[in-house]
């Protein structure tokens, strides 16, 4: 929209819990929500005139209340960390700018705990029969910085804890290859392979299948 010394309300109308209005500067028109408590505190009606200066301020507070409303509903509906609120919000329009000023709050409200989240995720993982490489790329996917995510994995991917997913993930796949007519050779190739898959590192998985078909 062009610049100019102020802004037109041509329209103001109610939409549910929220307004919309018409906004005329110059020869542009443009469509604006509103949040009803921006409209009840600076008295907005129509038509009226408002200085731009004011009226960019107006926008700059009724983007964060939108966004911080979305935000509350966006953490009601599950588990976020501070990167992905941050595209969530991203995603509904909202600019950088807003998207970190609400995060920023919400983190400061102990609404989003991104150390909690990422030791949530990694837990998940190893109770699903993850192994530590498939942990590692679901926190970073998730946008865990690195470093972190690494000492997340480390921590929640003891020795023992992965020893004990690997051996529950072996145990179940071994009976299902045991109703199968595959000759030793070729149950030891799967099972490798499908331990492998679940993200267990090597050693770990030579160690378990040694485990598994000693009596066999």
């Amino acid at each position: 929209m062009p610049a100019s010394e102020s802004v037109n309300i041509t329209s103001l109308r109610k939409k549910g819990r929220r307004f919309t209005a018409a906004i005329s500067e110059n020869d542009a028109t443009e469509t604006v929500t509103l949040h009803p408590d921006i409209v009840s505190a600076y008295a907005i009606s129509a038509p009226s005139r408002l200085p731009r200066e004011e009226w960019l301020a107006i926008l700059a507070e009724n983007d964060f209340k939108l966004a911080w409303e979305r935000a509350l509903a966006t953490l009601d509906s599950g588990d976020n960390n501070s990167h992905g609120l941050k595209r969530k919000l991203r995603t509904k329009g909202f600019s950088a700018e807003i998207a970190e000023k609400v995060v920023a709050e919400c983190a400061r409200l102990a609404l989003i705990d991104d150390a909690e989240f990422a030791k949530r995720l990694a837990e998940s993982c190893l109770a699903r029969g993850k192994g530590r490489r498939e942990a590692l790329a679901k926190l970073l996917r998730s946008g865990v910085p690195r470093d972190d995510a690494e000492n997340t994995v480390n921590f929640v991917y003891s020795e023992g804890a992965e020893l004990a997913a690997a051996r529950r993930v072996a145990e179940r796949k071994l009976t299902s290859l045991n109703r199968g007519s595959d000759d030793p050779p070729k149950r030891r190739e799967k099972l490798l392979r499908h331990l492998a898959g679940k993200g267990f590192p090597f050693d770990l998985v030579n160690k378990v299948v040694d485990e598994a078909l000693s009596g066999q």
